[in-house]
């Protein structure tokens, strides 16, 4: 082999991978807003009562769908190991961001309730015993119970409350993460 040749299929390869990545990066990217699409399309048909889990499952469903169609059409890329790991490692984490700040919508926020009943006024302004009146129809508190409870986080007995064993999962889980982080430690001290 001539030097020169080396030397321009070595440029050739490195000027072509940050295009393989820039597909790979796009492609997961459109592959996460059309989750995000069906997610609206299924939420708007039927809403399901364990938020959470369905949320996931359809995050893993459409690109399944979505290759599994591509496949039959004979039009699946061939994909090396590495463009798939790239392709993970950036589809799983927008899914978990996204499905934290889910979490947002699920439950309006004590500030959101407020911004909210205020807009709903029209620059007219609301009094404090309406924003009180308002507000205390459902507290935040219960409304994040019956979330729990549908989610099957908690389970409820004669008025009771207890974690059901998807909730000691996660409590224990929460605790293992608070432990790492400090949390446990700052909330003790009031921070």
């Amino acid at each position: 082999m001539h030097p020169v040749y080396d030397l321009v299929t070595t440029v050739n390869r490195v000027s072509e991978a940050p295009k393989d990545h820039m597909v790979v990066s796009l492609s997961t990217l459109g592959l996460f807003v059309l989750a995000l699409v069906a997610q609206v399309l299924v939420w708007r048909i039927w809403l399901p009562p364990r938020q959470t889990p369905a949320l996931l499952v359809l995050f893993l469903v459409v690109p399944i769908v979505v290759f599994v169609t591509m496949a039959s059409l004979g039009r699946l890329p061939v994909l090396a190991p590495a463009d798939v790991v790239r392709a993970l490692l950036f589809y799983v984490p927008c899914v978990l961001a996204y499905t934290i700040l889910y979490s947002s919508f699920e439950m309006q926020s004590p500030t959101l309730m407020i911004v909210s009943y205020l807009a709903s006024a029209r620059g007219v302004g609301r009094t404090e015993p309406e924003l009180r009146a308002h507000i205390g129809q459902v507290t935040p508190l219960e409304q994040r119970l019956r979330i729990m409870i549908a989610g099957g986080l908690l389970t409820e007995d004669g008025g009771v409350l207890s974690l059901s064993g998807q909730g000691r999962f996660f409590a224990n889980l929460f605790e293992i993460g608070a432990r790492v982080f400090g949390v446990a430690q700052a909330i003790k001290r009031g921070g």
